[in-house]
């Protein structure tokens, strides 16, 4: 498969970004990339599937610290299904106290179907894992494992969410480590 590493992007698709497309992005690697939201992918509309494709160490950020950042891995806004299917989405975050869904962020989405794909040690504020907001979720025989909502600065990196020995201040910490659900969406 291709590899897509290494790219930055103001603000949406620091991979790849997607509009509109009704078709299948597939088999590859998706690295290292940087955005506002969906650092490594980035989908509005459109009815797209993302199969057996390894997204990581993707980080949704940005120089200006009141910018929410979103989806540090995937970030799907305003599609009506997305399909997810034999993925692995690891170690990709999303920066600032407002952050959601390091690993996946989908917001005005009628249906997403995430099946047989794997998210672990994902971080952000606000659903370390992933963040739905106006989400149905079908999910069959996937696993959401070891992810943190932990607000991250802008000095540090993944890693140190998974080593800290030390105390840190409540607020550090934030809500739904695999999973944060609001408005009217549904597992």
């Amino acid at each position: 498969g291709s590899l897509i590493a290494e790219n930055e992007a103001e603000k949406s698709g620091g991979g790849i970004h997607m509009e509109g497309v009704e078709g299948l992005l597939d088999a590859g690697s998706i690295k290292e990339n940087v955005a506002e939201n969906g650092a490594g992918v980035s989908i509005r509309g459109g009815v797209p599937s993302l199969e057996s494709l390894h997204i990581s160490f993707n980080a949704a950020k940005s120089p200006k610290a009141s910018i929410q950042c979103s989806g540090g891995g995937i970030y799907v806004i305003g599609v009506d299904v997305v399909t997810v299917k034999s993925c692995v989405l690891e170690k990709n975050s999303a920066y600032g106290s407002l952050s959601g869904g390091g690993g996946m962020h989908l917001s005005t989405t009628r249906t997403m179907t995430l099946e047989n794909s794997i998210l672990r040690q994902n971080v952000a504020k606000f659903g370390g894992g992933m963040n739905l907001a106006n989400v149905a979720l079908a999910s069959e025989g996937s696993r959401l494992e070891n992810n943190e909502a932990y607000e991250l600065s802008s000095l540090q990196i993944i890693e140190d969410v998974f080593t800290v020995e030390e105390a840190v201040s409540d607020a550090k910490y934030g809500q739904g480590g695999n999973c944060f659900l609001s408005k009217n969406s549904s597992l």
